[in-house]
C-alpha cells in the first residue's frame, strides 16, 4: 500500500473526509413552480451552498493539482493548474 493510500484510508476511517452539510433555506415561491423545475432549482441551490473538503489528496493521481487556494482562483483558472506526477 502506498503512503498516499495509507493516509487516505486513515483519514476516511477516522471520519476526517466527511463534510458536514450546510443547511439551505429555499424560497417559498419555489412551491409555485412545476415539480421538476422546483426540484432542479433546489438541488442546484443546495449544491452551490455546500463547501467542498479540499485536502492535499484532492487531486487525482496523474492529473492536475491546484497551485493556489480555491478562494484565490482567478476566472481563468486553467492558467493556474499544473501537471503533477505522483
Amino acid at each position: 500500500m502506498t503512503e498516499r493510500i495509507k493516509k487516505l484510508t486513515e483519514l476516511t476511517l477516522n471520519g476526517n473526509m466527511y463534510v458536514t452539510p450546510i443547511k439551505t433555506n429555499f424560497d417559498k415561491k419555489d412551491l409555485l413552480l412545476e415539480k421538476t423545475q422546483m426540484e432542479v432549482k433546489r438541488i442546484c441551490e443546495y449544491i452551490l451552498n455546500q463547501e467542498p473538503k479540499i485536502t492535499e489528496f484532492s487531486a487525482m493521481t496523474g492529473f492536475f493539482y491546484l497551485t493556489v487556494p480555491l478562494s484565490a482562483m482567478p476566472s481563468n483558472a486553467v492558467d493556474t493548474v499544473q501537471h503533477k506526477k505522483y
